[in-house]
């Protein structure tokens, strides 16, 4: 009798689990562990005398490679354990090979310890970064793939197991396994496969949902960084490398250092995917790039100014006596226009590189500004709902203004929510009592508040603002999260609430404007007795 396809599948995982998590804990425990011995080299140098100079010398130099790496194994470990399957297995593999495993330390015999050194060299030579493409195939759902996909698939296990014959060939050779020629070969397997696996994840990114983009695009950012840190350690190994042949140089153990250090970089790719698979909601790369640059532009221009006044001041004043207030003077200085100059730098760069986040934040600011000459509530509503949720591309947005009849806010606008979803919170509800007591933005999860009429998924009430008149929280507004799965950042939150303490001032004033109509129409009704004034 035949299984229907979903129990073979059920069956198929159920098989692929129970080999694959087993085998990654033991690779991963071997190669920890033959890293660890040789950076126990550096510290037991008499022990370990038999390693080779250039051998141990990479054991010697790789506290950041073999923290780095490290790392990088157990993520992937443990995504292999909770996530079995052929994508998170291929990561594992590739990530295996960042470790630096040349030759074990131990003082073991001859035989056995050129076994070991096989097997690490098998899982650390680089040989193993092809593999990384079988996993850019299939993620993040860890389907079969077909197509081209498929052929991607097929020629990346085969140049792996081309280049791992090729490794064993050097490792049981007469010369026995040593750095070479061949490792320049083999670290540009890995740059050019995580080149490859980066290109594919973006080839995959059209036409697909908006939370497999969001995924998609946190994979190719650890990919591209990962890339960046490879690439540049394994030019700095392989420069060392060209003088470790001939001695240790200065130059040589500089350039060693240094490419191992980058090297842990690559710890970034399996964080991200990570990242990617767990959580339901992203933050924002573009939000997350646009603070690292602010902040690398910051520290370099501080650097800038600092060292150069130094420079002037030593150059041409350092025979008088004023230079020490000068430095002085400069430092306070620059501590007063900090603030000053990172808002700055921040609007530059965002005006510069990151274009549809500044003029986002422009068109908020001036619809905010433009509510001021507003006559009608409903504009106002319109304007912090549905205004804004399209301008920001938010998945849904609420407005629940308080009704002291009913002792309750009840919902007047809404995007993104159901009819059936909830049409009022008591003023007793703990989100309500939490915002009365913060009266700033806040996050509905730190306040524990979890109802089940609200809408769910990506359109789950992210962000709650309250809207103060007159002193009193007249009015909560509720966003949901952006429609690609990325979360509110703390900038688009504060353009939000400078956009609600508008809404709220038009509020105010259109009340105030449409009591002086009531007051006059009366008037006009009822005119006073002649002679009697108010």
């Amino acid at each position: 009798m035949q299984l229907p396809a979903a129990a073979r599948t059920a069956s198929w995982q159920r098989s692929t689990s129970t080999i694959l998590v087993p085998l990654s804990w033991v690779l991963a425990i071997a190669t920890v562990a033959i890293q660890l011995s040789n950076l126990m080299a550096l510290f037991c140098s008499p022990l370990f005398s038999h390693v080779l100079p250039a051998q141990k010398f990479l054991g010697s130099d790789g506290v950041s490679n073999f923290l780095g790496s490290t790392v990088a194994i157990i993520l992937a470990l443990w995504l292999v354990t909770i996530r079995p399957g052929w994508m998170t297995f291929a990561l594992f593999l590739a990530m295996l090979d960042s470790a630096n495993g040349y030759l074990p330390a131990w003082p073991l015999p001859h035989a056995l310890a050129h076994a070991v050194t096989v097997l690490g060299l098998l899982f650390t030579y680089n040989a193993m970064w092809p593999v990384l493409v079988v996993f850019a195939v299939r993620f993040p759902s860890d389907d079969a793939p077909t197509g081209w996909q498929l052929w991607a698939q097929r020629c990346a296990i085969a140049v792996a197991v081309i280049a791992e014959a090729y490794v064993l060939a050097l490792a049981i050779g007469p010369n026995g396994p040593r750095p070479s020629s061949a490792t320049s070969i083999f670290n540009s397997f890995a740059s050019g496969s995580i080149l490859i696996s980066a290109l594919l994840l973006m080839a995959r990114f059209a036409g697909v949902d908006a939370r497999t983009r969001a995924q998609l695009r946190w994979a190719t950012i650890g990919c591209v960084v990962g890339m960046l840190c490879s690439t540049t350690a394994l030019a700095f190994v392989a420069a060392g490398f060209a003088r470790v042949e001939g001695s240790l140089t200065t130059v040589a153990m500089l350039l060693q250092t240094f490419g191992t250090s980058l090297i842990a970089g690559v710890v970034v790719l399996p964080a991200c995917v990570a990242y990617a698979l767990v959580r339901t909601r992203y933050a924002d790369p573009v939000f997350v790039l646009n603070r690292a640059t602010v902040l690398t532009v910051t520290i370099a221009l501080i650097a800038l100014l600092v060292g150069g006044a130094d420079w002037l001041i030593e150059r041409f004043l350092a025979e008088s006596g004023v230079a020490l207030a000068l430095q002085a003077a400069v430092t306070v200085a620059l501590g007063f226009g900090l603030n000053r100059l990172h808002r700055h730098i921040e609007s530059s760069v965002e005006r510069v590189l990151f274009r549809k986040r500044y003029e986002s934040a422009q068109y908020l600011r001036t619809l905010g500004q433009s509510l001021s000459v507003a006559t009608h509530e409903s504009v106002v509503e319109d304007a912090i709902t549905a205004d804004a949720a399209r301008e920001l591309d938010l998945a849904s947005a609420a407005l629940f203004r308080y009704v002291p009849e009913k002792h309750a806010f009840v919902r007047r606008r809404a995007v993104g929510w159901e009819e059936t979803s909830a049409h009022e919170l008591s003023a007793d509800d703990p989100l309500i009592r939490f915002l009365k007591v913060a009266r700033t933005p806040l996050r509905p999860g730190d306040a524990r508040w979890t109802p089940g009429d609200v809408p769910s998924g990506i359109a789950a009430p992210a962000l709650a603002i309250p809207m103060l008149l007159r002193g009193d929280v007249d009015a909560v507004v509720l966003y949901g999260a952006h429609s690609d799965h990325t979360e509110i950042d703390s900038a688009e939150a504060e353009e939000l609430a400078e956009l609600i303490e508008r809404a709220s001032a038009a509020l105010d004033h259109v009340e105030a404007a449409a009591l002086r109509e009531a007051l006059a129409l009366a008037q006009r009704r009822y005119p006073a007795p002649a002679g009697n004034s108010l």
